[in-house]
């Protein structure tokens, strides 16, 4: 009882437990190249391991998985890579597999390919325009394992399964920290977190996985800034943790901030010069991890002037904060725009360039298609983020979905602390950030991906609302439902226990079990 109160009492080392637990389970469930784009994140994490930091762009024979196979003498984009990568890929025929959700994978299959050799001196062009414009940090969790793996030389399915490890503990580090720091809504972002395609995704090779992490440690960082009175010595330690983390990736011959400064603030003392480093440093890596989830930046507008000095201190530090973020953003993009191709080729051969044209001259014809999409697809992509797997044809059931909607619901509505309340102007600007945020993205997917004569914007996914739901939620937070929550807080847990336990044993029958 005494180790369940300690849990309870820090929901943080309950999100700890099982994320580690249900999480490394998953990483091994999740048959190989069954999590969304994997293909093309494995080669790109190997391409980065061997510190290759950006994609090549070549006129040459070039193979691709899940796109196309192979495409003679074309212009390809992606690197030179060992061609047992795309036998792994090939041979675990995860393709194959999406199309038919009843397939399961072969073990023996599984085995042998264990023992396949690396030999990365046999190399082909393997294709991957999608995810080349990706900052390598995206990449960088994933990299770091096949790297060590490649030291051992484990063959190509190891390497798998080491980065998807190695992306898994960043990651859980990541939301454990954010968790630890936001002043409330603790048990929201825990539910969040745990999101079967949240865990699902951690738990790939997905690029998105640290995007998710990041964006959820930056929102608890502003909040904690915005709306603490005071940053308590337990609670400081998580500022410390990143501040010094920071403070060491800097050049030896920068000043470094002082990871002794002082973190505590009571009754509104100023923000110091550490809690502005950690937002200037998340909000560069949120940005640079990927440009479609910039505008969570803007939240640091919810700071309140108080924490500054004087207005022109508060001015000037957020908005050097944003413009630096962006500023790095635009350069990345200026030295990869060479990269920029069709991802489709089965859609008009049309640059982004030319797309964005044809959008200036009949600018209306986004809104129209983003209100169809909405009305057609919407409730597709809320049950997607709510229970899709995979290549989203692995479902938990329909119950399940409606029930941890509530229970977010319920969290979200019923979840406050006495002393902290937002206001109206602090919605308003999480409603636009929100708003701004999601158009962006289908903005991007129009101008990339979508057919010019669809009638909708092809390519969205309910996953890529994961790292603006806390805003979405945050909405909801108010200090007219008076419930005590704590009485709930042994119920939540359980539920979530149960929760992880249906989707291990959903993932084993999608893929293993006959």
């Amino acid at each position: 009882m005494e180790k369940t109160g300690f849990i309870l009492k820090k929901p943080e080392n309950l999100f700890l437990a099982i994320a580690l637990t249900f999480g490394l389970l998953f990483t091994l469930i999740i048959a190989p190249f069954h999590a969304e784009s994997e293909p093309q994140h494995y080669y790109r994490s190997y391409q980065i391991s061997e510190f290759k930091l950006r994609a090549d762009k070549k006129i040459v024979d070039c193979y691709g998985q899940q796109f196309e196979t192979y495409l003679p003498s074309t212009t390809c984009v992606g690197g030179m890579l060992p061609k047992s990568l795309l036998t792994t890929a090939k041979i675990t025929e995860g393709i194959a597999s999406r199309k038919n959700p009843k397939r399961k994978q072969n073990l023996q299959t599984i085995i042998a390919l264990l023992n396949l050799p690396l030999d990365s001196n046999n190399r082909v062009f393997l294709r991957f325009p999608n995810i080349s414009l990706f900052f390598p940090i995206t990449h960088l969790p994933q990299a770091f394992g096949m790297a060590i793996g490649r030291l051992f030389n484990v063959s190509p399915l190891v390497l798998l399964y080491v980065g998807r490890i190695c992306n898994l503990l960043v990651w859980v580090l990541v939301v454990y920290l954010g968790i630890k720091i936001i002043p409330f809504y603790k048990w929201l972002l825990i539910l969040l977190a745990l999101t079967p395609m949240s865990i699902f995704q951690a738990s790939s090779l997905s690029g998105d996985t640290l995007t998710n992490g990041l964006s959820f440690l930056l929102i608890a960082v502003i909040l904690k800034t915005a709306f603490d009175r005071g940053l308590q010595s337990s609670e400081g330690k998580p500022f410390r943790f990143v501040c010094v983390a920071a403070a060491l990736m800097l050049p030896a011959h920068q000043e470094r901030v002082p990871h002794t400064a002082a973190i505590r603030y009571e009754g509104g003392k100023q923000v110091t010069k550490s809690e502005i480093f950690i937002l200037a440093l998340l909000s560069l890596f949120l940005s640079l991890c990927k440009l479609a989830y910039s505008p969570i930046l803007f939240l640091v507008w919810v700071i309140p002037v108080e924490r500054f000095r004087s207005k022109k201190q508060y001015f000037l530090t957020l908005s050097v904060i944003i413009l630096f973020s962006l500023a790095a953003v635009l350069s990345w993009l200026v030295l990869t725009r060479h990269l920029n191709v069709p991802l489709r080729l089965d859609t008009p051969n049309l640059t982004t360039e030319q797309r964005l044209n044809y959008l200036a001259i009949q600018p209306g014809k986004l809104l129209v298609l983003l209100g169809n999409t909405l009305r057609v697809h919407g409730l597709t992509y809320l049950e997607q983020y709510l229970g899709g797997m995979g290549w989203v044809e692995t479902k938990m059931p329909i119950w399940h979905m409606v029930s941890y909607g509530l229970v977010l619901l319920g969290v979200a509505a019923c979840s406050h602390e006495k002393d902290i309340a937002i206001s109206v102007r602090q919605k308003a600007i999480i409603l636009s950030i929100a708003f701004t945020n999601i158009a962006l993205i289908f903005t991007l997917l129009y101008i990339t991906w979508t057919d010019l004569d669809s009638d909708v914007i092809q390519g969205f996914q309910g996953r890529y609302l994961i790292p603006i739901s806390p805003l979405l939620f945050l909405l909801l937070y108010n200090q007219k439902i008076k419930l005590n929550f704590k009485k709930f807080e042994y119920a939540l847990a359980c539920y979530l226990l149960f929760c992880q336990t249906l989707t291990l044993a959903v993932l084993l029958n999608r893929y293993w079990l006959s």
